[in-house]
């Protein structure tokens, strides 16, 4: 038998109403029948008028690394990852929509495709977002293999639950003139600009937080006087002909762009007494990089930047075969 707790969270889950919305109808639903009968019972009336028999035998709740090809009424709760943009695409003379939401639990990942009128449910979401799917079924893709598509009675909610996973991200590849703050992203353009300012910064090795300059003394407003730590980051402008934007870099992303770890370029800047000695034999201007990261609004300016995950020069075969898999997929569609 489910206690008052897990009444609450199968009625929210299968509902949607917020955990404190359920809370305030069992109240209400005591008050109702004059306290005549206990928050347990309130709860199975609530859960009933609301179409959810808690009486029924609670289920094993299905994770994603147990759905197999075939499977129906699939109902799993999951993470949202990614939600790409409406893809938009002509059938049989007919137009189409498509959006593919990245679903992953302690088990696993999972694409849920959303085809035309069911697209709209994409809108209610977000990533990161804990999301009941409901009256789902398993099919293999030829493309991206194991996937979900909504049945007839099929729906995806948000949920009030929270789920601690360790995932990693999907970049979708974007055109600098597509991207949107808060999304993550993989972008191939060109670096026409990079910014000499002073890279280094000193940090406290304890906290990582910024440290202040006394005379000669480097002070940490938790740890006081310490020894400090360095850190780099640096900027520049990509550009990849459909816009451009400032991009940051920090520590491995600079060492990657620049083929130096951090102490090298700091002693190169020690032995020059310059820090603008680093940037005289950089030679990344006008090249073509692959760079993956999140795309952020910048506080001061309102404008778009790139705050860099990952950076590594063009791969032509893999761009060749990016291209391939592309005129593949129009051409099946």
């Amino acid at each position: 038998m489910l206690n008052l707790k897990e009444m609450i969270k199968e009625i929210s889950r299968k509902s949607g109403l917020k955990e404190d919305e359920i809370k305030k109808l069992i109240e209400d639903k005591q008050l109702e029948l004059s306290g005549l009968i206990s928050e347990e019972g309130a709860a199975y009336i609530v859960g009933r008028e609301l179409g959810v028999n808690l009486l029924k035998e609670k289920k094993m709740q299905l994770k994603i690394k147990n759905i197999v090809s075939g499977m129906r009424n699939v109902e799993i709760v999951a993470k949202v990852i990614s939600i790409s943009k409406p893809r938009i695409f002509e059938k049989n003379g007919k137009s189409g929509s498509v959006v593919n939401i990245i679903l992953a639990d302690e088990t696993g990942r999972i694409r849920l495709s959303l085809w035309d009128e069911e697209t709209a449910l994409a809108e209610k979401i977000k990533p990161d977002d804990v999301v009941f799917v409901k009256s789902a079924y398993a099919k293999e893709d030829k493309k991206v293999g194991l996937e979900l598509r909504l049945g007839k009675r099929g729906s995806i909610k948000k949920i009030d639950e929270e789920m601690h996973i360790e995932v990693k991200r999907d970049y979708e590849r974007k055109n600098i003139s597509d991207i949107s703050d808060g999304e993550y992203a993989e972008i191939k353009a060109c670096l026409i600009r990079i910014f000499p300012r002073n890279p280094f910064f000193e940090v406290c090795p304890k906290c990582k937080s910024r440290l202040e300059r006394s005379e000669n003394k480097f002070i940490c407003k938790e740890h006081k006087e310490v020894e400090p730590e360095y850190k780099i980051f640096v900027s520049g402008i990509f550009d990849d002909g459909t816009g451009s934007i400032r991009s940051v870099f920090f520590k491995e992303t600079v060492e990657k762009l620049f083929g130096k770890i951090t102490d090298e370029l700091r002693n190169i800047a020690l032995k020059a007494m310059d820090y603008s000695a680093i940037y005289e034999n950089f030679d990344g201007l006008g090249k073509e990089y692959i760079l993956r990261g999140k795309v952020k609004k910048n506080e001061f300016n309102g404008t778009l930047e790139f705050i860099v995950d990952d950076i590594c020069e063009v791969d032509v075969k893999k761009e060749c075969e990016i291209l391939l898999d592309k005129m593949n997929m129009n051409f099946n569609i």
